[in-house]
Order: C-alpha cells, then structure tokens, then sequence
C-alpha cells in the first residue's frame, strides 16, 4: 500500500523492539525502547514519490503535576 497507519499496543506492543525491514536496499530501521514505559507503537508511511516512514513509541497518558517530568528513551539504529 502507498500509505498507511498501524498501530501497536496491548498484547500486539514489541516487547522492547521492533523493526523496518527492506530487503531490496538490504537494510532495517531498528526501534528499540523500555517495554514497561511504552503503550503503543505506530508505524506511518507515505510512498511512492514522498519515501517517508515513521516509527514512533507513546508512553502511557500521564497527568503531571508542576514539576514533574516524564522520560521515554528509545533508540534507533540503521543495520
């Protein structure tokens, strides 16, 4: 499909990885983060003449308090 949305959570979220995988250009766009402060995942892509894609990880929704701060490290690597 030229373009499209998925989203990834509950018994379907990675757990602590996930990956893009073109094995005409041989490579992967690896994503990896802390399962435990992750929700959801979603993979977005436009193709054919925008050659974009998007691997994003949302944290569970928080209400903060002034001051408070939420943290969700993820990692992407090219292999």
């Amino acid at each position: 499909m030229p373009l499209g949305d998925l989203f990834l959570g509950g018994e379907e979220l990675p757990d602590g990885e996930w990956r893009l995988t073109n094995p005409t250009l041989g490579f992967a766009i690896v994503n990896r983060f802390h399962p435990e402060t992750a929700d959801r995942c979603r993979l977005w892509w436009r193709g054919r003449r925008q050659g974009q894609v998007n691997l994003g990880v949302w944290s569970p929704r928080h209400t903060l308090a002034p001051g408070e701060k939420l943290t969700l490290e993820t990692d992407y690597l090219i292999q």
